[in-house]
Order: structure tokens, then C-alpha cells, then sequence
């Protein structure tokens, strides 16, 4: 099905064109069959020790080849699409890049589901991988190395929300204000139920501290969350155009730029926040950590404090709309 929409976009065009159109048609397919082996690991790995994680991890695979399948099909045409525009950017010229990428990620998922590998090395080997895509990215097509995390982080949304039949902006509110957002909550609340955890056991005022610091900052999160929900609200649409006016508003502000405000938000500021619960949770666990994880929360409950308090923008004044 991917040769014949790659074929049926040639039309009446040069030999160049038509060898490039089956070039990217070929690593398409490569990258969407690749798929089949990530769940394929996975129900072996379940078959091998029957644990409760193994089940979670096919679920997961399946539910990614499943967006993997859905994405064909609206290749094909059998399924309607709104996102035309990347449709016809998969079998436009020198566009194999996506395809080759999606090639890499079925490869490297299959062999991290087969190695069993634990979770905060998933995450390491993921934003590790991403930055050296970053990296390749800025050498290949002279960009700044921002600019190439910007580019990828773009084909990413732009190709799930394909998949899902949404548009590009619709994808964008979903994934970067909902979905990031609830993470980074969901990341504090973990470390809060840990901490209530350690003082339960141990009564000692460094428990204390961090339960009181780990609330502090779930409360903050959930604050945020809440009021993020409330202003960008659906529609989608009006909604990522709200979202952009507030992010150039930024750039201005800051003497930057619309890509690097994105990048400092989106990926610095994300990244830092579940690293850094996550951090704690590991540290707490441990005695010799829990002085450690006091300090790191304080520094992190600091961080948000002087955030919230500098933030720009005036709808960021207050936390009720």
C-alpha cells in the first residue's frame, strides 16, 4: 500500500523523480513493517516470564503498532486524513528522512524490549538518541543544533496527529499542553506518594521535610495544570493560536526567539522536571539519598517558586481564570 501512494504521486515526472519516489517508498515500508517486530519481542518476552511488567510492555507495543497500522491506512487512502500536507511530504523528494527515522526507533524499541531494559535507561537511551539526531541534524542540513531538535520535535507531532486524523495544531494543544503537562504532575505525585511512604515508615524530620517540600510541589503542578487546561482550552485551533501569540509574547520578552523559547519550554524545562522527581523518588529509596533528595526538592520547589513569580505573562498572574 505504500508503493502504490508513493507511485500514484510519481505521475508523469523525470526518472530522477520516480527513482527518488521508490527510494522513499522502499525505507516506508521498511520503517512500517519494522513495526511488526516490536510487539513480536514483546509477546515473547511475555511468553518467557509471564510478569506483570512483560504485560504492560505488550500492551504498549500494540498499541504502537497499532498507530503504526492506522498511519498506513490513511497512507493508502483507505482510512480520510487531515493532515495532507505530510501525507504528500512522505513521497515528495529527498523526504526519506522520517521513514528512515521510524526505521531506527522500530529497530531500537524491538532490541530494548528483547534486552529488557529498565525504564530510566529506556528514557536515557531516548533523550540520548534525541540529541544526537539534533546533532546529525545540524551537520546534514547547516542548522543550529536547536533548530534540528525543533525540526524533529515537529515531524514527531506532525506525523502522530497524521496517524490519529488530526491536524497539526489540534496535535500540538493535545500533546505539548495536556499530555506534558500531566506528566510532569503525574512525576510529582509519584515522588509525593514515595515520601508519604518514607514517613510512614520512618518518622524522622528529614521525612517530614520531604513530604511537606514533595506537597509543596505537587500542589504547584496540579495549580498549573489547571489553570493551563482552563486557558487553552478547545477549540484546539484558537487554542494553539493562543498558545503561539503567548510563546512569541516570550520571545520578545526574553530577547530570544520563537524556536528556542519552544525548545527551553517544551524540552529543557519537561525533561528537567520528571528527571529531576524521578531523581528523587531513586534517592529516597535509599538512606545515605534522603538528604540528598531534601535538597534537590528544596532547590526544585525554589526553582518553581521564582518561575511562577517571573513568569511574564499576565494570565500567569493568578491561578484562577
Amino acid at each position: 500500500m505504500c508503493i502504490n501512494f508513493a507511485i500514484a504521486n510519481v505521475g508523469c515526472r523525470s526518472d530522477h523523480r520516480v527513482a527518488n519516489h521508490f527510494f522513499n517508498a522502499m525505507i516506508l515500508c521498511l520503517g512500517i513493517l519494522s513495526s511488526v517486530a516490536v510487539p513480536a519481542v514483546a509477546v515473547w518476552r511475555l511468553a518467557q516470564d509471564r510478569r506483570v511488567t512483560s504485560v504492560a510492555v505488550l500492551c504498549l507495543a500494540l498499541c504502537y503498532f497499532a498507530l503504526n497500522v492506522t498511519a498506513v491506512l490513511r497512507l493508502s487512502g483507505i482510512l480520510p486524513a487531515t493532515g495532507e500536507g505530510f501525507a504528500g511530504n512522505i513521497a515528495a523528494n529527498h523526504a526519506y528522512a522520517p521513514s528512515l527515522i521510524l526505521l531506527l526507533v522500530n529497530v531500537g524499541l524491538a532490541y530494548c524490549v528483547w534486552r529488557r531494559v529498565r525504564w530510566h535507561h529506556f528514557v536515557a537511551i531516548v533523550v540520548g538518541g534525541f540529541l544526537l539526531a539534533g546533532c546529525l541534524g545540524s551537520l546534514f542540513t547547516h542548522n543550529s543544533v536547536g533548530g534540528s531538535l525543533f525540526g524533529l520535535c515537529v515531524t514527531f507531532l506532525a506525523a502522530v496527529a497524521f496517524a490519529l486524523g488530526l491536524t497539526y495544531k489540534e496535535f500540538c494543544v493535545i500533546g505539548n499542553n495536556y499530555i506534558q503537562a500531566f506528566l510532569v504532575v503525574a512525576s510529582a505525585l509519584w515522588l509525593f506518594v514515595e515520601a508519604a511512604r518514607a514517613a510512614r515508615r520512618r518518622a524522622t524530620p528529614v521525612a517530614w521535610g520531604e513530604l511537606v517540600l514533595s506537597g509543596l510541589i505537587s500542589a504547584g503542578y496540579v495549580a498549573a495544570f489547571y489553570h493551563v487546561c482552563v486557558v487553552y482550552w478547545p477549540p484546539l485551533e484558537p487554542a494553539f493560536d493562543r498558545c503561539v501569540r503567548d510563546l512569541c509574547d516570550l520571545a520578545t520578552l526574553w530577547h530570544s526567539t520563537y524556536i528556542d523559547v519552544n525548545i527551553l519550554i517544551y524540552i529543557v524545562a519537561f525533561v528537567a522536571a520528571i528527571v529531576c522527581n524521578a531523581a528523587c523518588v531513586w534517592l529516597l529509596r535509599r538512606r545515605w539519598g534522603r538528604r540528598i533528595c531534601v535538597v534537590l526538592t528544596a532547590v526544585h520547589l525554589l526553582a518553581m517558586t521564582a518561575v511562577a513569580y517571573s513568569w511574564p505573562l499576565p494570565w500567569m498572574g493568578t491561578l484562577l481564570p
